[in-house]
């Protein structure tokens, strides 16, 4: 079987589709992976390392953009309608003569429209994955409400589970948002300007069923972490076509990385007795006046508290800012490898390294940036996983992360609620070693997906 693999983002968009890419070579699939250029470095182990017979198993192609050159408010609809335009759906005739070649296609959510497209020019099963949450229900209409009614949700689903009688999903809010994007591109003609040629065109009406769950061609797979958000298979708020597949934002290690560099292995060796904290914002950018309320609020710390700064953005930039004895940077690191030596993570509260802060049971201190990081802030909050550091990470200070730090140090509910979180995470995986999860599962469905859709089903 051949797949083309399109996804779109930041870090956190791509190295679950690493996962998904390692499980097709490793069972003797080909793959066509489609990458903004500067995401490419992910891809290249895969690239190195699997052949499959005389064959290259992946074959990589660049993107025309990179996410950096996406609008930063992207929450907005103008800014939605042209990330889509501009950058994503000119790419419509490129995946389509890829796309000539393969059997099954998978997309990440900011890519549906376009796979959605290139699916019924080419006539091929697709899949649409969600590493957040984007099927609405009556526990989470949408990850853009209020924070206080989206808790509210949160507290009211948790609640009833420990009585025995979950809250019904309800269809509430449907997709208001994709709607309101999708009618903007039709209604402007965009679909038809930014393909290069006449797409197979849609009503919102037809669109629905595929993004809901309720059209055959194409299955909408939840891959996101059901500890912090209810999963979506098999309610009644969504169609036959929704599978759930655990989390796949924590679980990729590049081949190359077979552990800890000796630099952190002799740095977590140099006291036993306190952990050290672990300081990352993942892809997210990160501006000065961040950076010098992390360099102000580190300062405040006992010597005796050591740590680890991650990624290029947090490199010390003077000697002051830089106590070898006491810090330690490095540029990347998997975070499922890390975490488990460390008492907690200050982070922008992306699915990845959220979901590996509940498997190495720490707790999170969580910065937003944007989309659904507030709504993962804000469960993290509400369910004592962690805390939310500040309203947005725009406005970080010093003393939002001095706070933040001292309460986390300080609170056994909060450390007693994600080592339970991280004991039944083990349990589970324990109890399914028999069944396949996460990219396993996925290869089950597409392989299904191909099967019914050449049989007519």
């Amino acid at each position: 079987m051949r797949v083309l693999l399109l996804t779109i983002g930041s870090r956190g968009d791509v190295e679950p589709f690493c996962a998904i890419a390692k499980e097709l070579l490793q069972q003797g699939h080909q793959v066509d992976f489609f990458v903004e250029p500067n995401w490419k470095f992910l891809i290249e182990p895969l690239t190195v390392t699997q052949e499959f017979g005389n064959v290259v198993s992946v074959s990589v192609h660049e993107l025309p953009f990179s996410n950096a050159s996406f609008s930063p408010n992207g929450a907005s609809l103008q800014s939605l309608v042209d990330i889509q335009a501009n950058y994503i759906l000119p790419c419509f005739q490129r995946v389509c003569q890829v796309a000539k070649g393969c059997q099954c296609l998978v997309a990440n959510s900011i890519a549906s429209y376009l796979m959605v497209l290139v699916a019924i020019a080419e006539n091929l099963p697709t899949i649409l994955i969600h590493l957040q949450p984007l099927l609405p229900n009556q526990v989470f209409p949408s990850y853009r409400i209020s924070p206080p009614n989206f808790c509210r949700a949160i507290q009211q689903y948790h609640s009833s589970l420990k009585e025995g009688a979950p809250i019904p999903y309800q269809p509430d809010y449907l997709f208001e948002i994709n709607q309101n994007l999708y009618c903007a591109l039709l209604q402007n003609g965009l679909l038809e300007k930014s393909c290069g040629i006449q797409p197979p065109m849609m009503s919102w009406e037809q669109m629905l069923p595929i993004l809901s769950g309720c059209h055959p061609q194409f299955t909408i797979v939840n891959a996101y972490s059901n500890h912090l958000i209810p999963i979506m298979e098999g309610t009644p708020a969504v169609g036959p076509y929704v599978k759930d597949v655990g989390p796949l934002a924590d679980g990729y290690i590049s081949s190359n990385q077979d552990g800890l560099p000796d630099s952190v292995q002799s740095f977590l060796m140099r006291n036993d007795n306190t952990k050290p904290i672990a300081i990352g914002f993942g892809s997210m950018p990160v501006q000065q006046q961040q950076l010098d309320a992390v360099w102000q609020a580190l300062q405040t710390l006992p010597d005796s508290q050591r740590v680890i700064l991650i990624g290029k953005a947090l490199t010390p930039p003077t000697p002051t800012h830089n106590n070898p004895q006491q810090w330690l940077h490095v540029t990347a690191i998997p975070y499922p490898l890390l975490l488990p030596h460390c008492s907690m993570m200050i982070c922008h509260g992306g699915a990845g390294v959220l979901q590996a802060c509940l498997r190495a049971g720490i707790p999170s201190l969580v910065c937003p940036v944007m989309g659904d990081q507030f709504a993962l802030a804000a469960v993290v909050h509400t369910l004592q996983y962690g805390q939310k550091a500040c309203r947005r990470f725009a406005e970080l200070e010093a003393k939002d992360l001095i706070r933040g730090i001292r309460y986390l140090l300080q609170s056994t509910q909060i450390s007693e609620n994600c080592q339970q979180v991280a004991k039944r995470i083990l349990v589970e995986q324990q109890e399914q070693q028999e069944v396949p999860t996460g990219p396993r599962k996925l290869l089950c469905i597409m392989k299904l997906a191909v099967e019914a859709h050449h049989s007519g089903e």
